[in-house]
C-alpha cells in the first residue's frame, strides 16, 4: 500500500515544541544559499511537463522547501530526531548551506502534477525551515527523473534503493575523526573536554601536539564529571598520569577508567581520608594505583632477589608471587554486558582493600576492610541503584580479587 507524501515544513511545524520553534528561529542562515544561476524547480516540473527534459537523467535546482515531500513507506521523515537537529543547529549557530551541500530527490507523478520526493536530506530540509520558518526558503537539490511508464510501485523501489545507498553504502566516522572535525570547526563541546584534559597532557585524536597521552571514549570523561564532579574527576587524572607515566604502562586512558576511578574516589571519599589520616597522611589511592598499575610486577621481582641474596629459603622466595601489573581493561572488561560504571568501582574497592591489607595500613577496626562492603552503610548506598538481581554480584565481584587476564 502506498503511503500519503508528508511536508517535511509542517512536520516541523506540528512535532517540536513552539518554546523550541521560537529560540530556533531567532538563529541565522550563515551563508549565502548556492542557489543563483540555478534553475527554479517549479520552472523545471513546467518544462518536463512540455516534455523538455527528455532524455536527460537528473538536474541541478533550487528548490522551495515547502515544495519538498517525504514519503514514510520507506523514508523516516515522520520520525526525525528534532532533538538532534536543535542540537547541531546551536552548535553551529544557524544553517549553513556549505555544510548541508546538496539534497537528492526525485520527481514523481502525483495525480495530475509532478512533486519532488527527497531520498536525501529531510533534516536539512526541517532545519533550515526552523530557522527561517518560511516554505519558500530555497536548497538546491539534485532531482532525478523517473523513468516514462514505471508503475507507482517501481518509483517507490527505486527511490528506496538511492535512499538506502546514502544511509548504509558509507563508512561510518571513528570517534577521533568525528572529534577531529567538531575541534578544528570550534565546536563548543569539543573545545570544553579539549581544555580540561590539556592541562594534564591528554589529548584526542591527536589534536594536542606534543600530548603525552591520548583518551579514547572522551564521552565518558564527560559523564565522569556529571557523575563524580570536577574535584574528584581531577584528582584522578592527577593520579593517573604520574602513574602511567611509567615506560610499562599505557599511554591510551580508557574514558570508562576515568569513569570509574572518579567515581570511587567520589563515593568512597571518607574511608580513603580516614585511611590517610591514620597513616601519617599518606595518600593511599595514589600508592595503591602505583603499586597495581606500574610497580606491583618489578617489586615482586626485586623482591625475590633481595631474599636470594640473603639465602633465603625456597619456600620463603616462592612466597613472593610474581604477578603482573593490571591494565584499565581489567577494570573495565564487562562493560557491554553490565552498563554503566557501578562494577569498575567495585573493582576498585576490591584492589584498594587488598592493598590496604598487605600493605598493613590502618583503617577503623569497626570494620573488616578499609571500605567496609557488607556491613558498609555508603557501600550499600552505592550499589542500592542497581537491580535488587545484580547486587550480589557486585558484592562479590567487590570482595573478591582483580585477575590480571593476558
Amino acid at each position: 500500500m502506498v503511503k500519503t507524501l508528508l511536508n517535511l515544513c509542517d512536520l516541523f511545524s506540528n512535532k517540536v515544541a513552539d518554546i523550541v520553534q521560537e529560540l530556533l528561529s531567532h538563529l541565522p542562515v550563515l551563508d549565502k544559499a548556492p542557489t543563483d544561476g540555478l534553475p527554479k524547480l517549479e520552472d523545471v516540473i513546467e518544462a518536463h511537463s512540455r516534455g523538455e527534459y527528455e532524455g536527460v537523467d537528473s538536474v541541478h535546482v533550487s528548490a522551495r522547501i515547502g515544495d519538498i515531500m517525504t514519503d514514510p513507506e520507506y523514508n523516516r521523515g515522520d520520525n526525525l530526531r528534532y532533538g538532534n537537529q536543535e542540537r547541531d543547529l546551536n552548535g553551529m549557530g544557524g544553517f549553513s548551506y556549505q555544510a548541508a551541500g546538496t539534497l537528492v530527490g526525485f520527481l514523481r507523478p502525483d495525480g495530475c502534477r509532478y512533486v519532488l520526493v527527497i531520498t536525501q536530506g529531510n533534516n536539512r530540509v526541517s532545519m533550515l525551515y526552523a530557522v527561517t520558518r518560511s516554505k519558500s526558503a530555497r536548497i538546491p537539490v539534485l532531482v532525478i527523473f523517473h523513468k516514462p511508464g514505471i508503475s507507482q510501485e517501481e518509483m517507490v523501489r527505486v527511490e528506496s534503493e538511492n535512499h538506502n545507498a546514502d544511509c548504509n553504502f558509507r563508512s561510518t566516522q571513528s570517534t577521533d575523526e568525528k572529534f577531529k572535525s567538531a575541534f578544528f570547526s570550534e565546536q563548543k563541546w569539543a573545545k570544553l573536554i579539549y581544555n580540561f584534559l590539556k592541562p594534564f597532557g591528554i589529548g584526542i585524536a591527536g589534536t594536542l601536539e606534543d600530548a603525552k597521552f591520548n583518551c579514547t571514549s572522551h564521552s565518558y570523561v564527560d559523564k565522569a564529571r556529571k557523575e563524580a564532579g570536577d574535584e574528584f574527576v581531577k584528582r584522578f587524572l592527577e593520579t593517573h598520569v604520574d602513574v602511567f607515566s611509567a615506560d610499562n604502562c599505557e599511554k591510551e586512558i580508557f574514558g570508562n577508567f576515568v569513569r570509574g576511578g572518579a567515581s570511587f574516589l567520589s563515593t568512597f571519599s571518607a574511608h580513603i581520608s580516614e585511611v590517610d589520616e591514620k597513616n601519617g597522611g599518606i595518600d593511599s589511592f595514589g600508592d595503591m594505583m602505583r603499586h597495581y598499575f606500574a610497580n606491583r610486577e618489578k617489586d615482586a621481582i626485586a623482591t625475590r632477589k633481595l631474599l636470594e641474596l640473603a639465602n633465603a629459603s625456597k619456600a620463603a622466595i616462592a612466597s613472593v608471587p610474581v604477578k603482573k601489573c593490571l591494565t584499565q581493561a581489567d577494570i573495565t572488561q564487562g562493560n557491554r554486558v553490565i552498563k554503566g560504571y557501578t562494577l569498575f568501582v567495585c573493582r576498585m574497592v576490591s584492589i584498594y582493600n587488598e592493598y590496604c591489607k598487605d600493605q598493613g595500613l590502618k583503617f577503623n577496626q569497626t570494620y573488616a576492610t578499609a571500605i567496609p562492603i557488607v556491613e558498609g552503610k555508603t557501600f550499600a548506598n552505592f550499589i542500592k541503584k542497581e537491580d535488587p538481581i545484580l547486587r550480589p554480584s557486585f558484592i562479590d565481584v567487590a570482595s573478591n580479587p582483580v585477575v590480571h587476564k593476558d
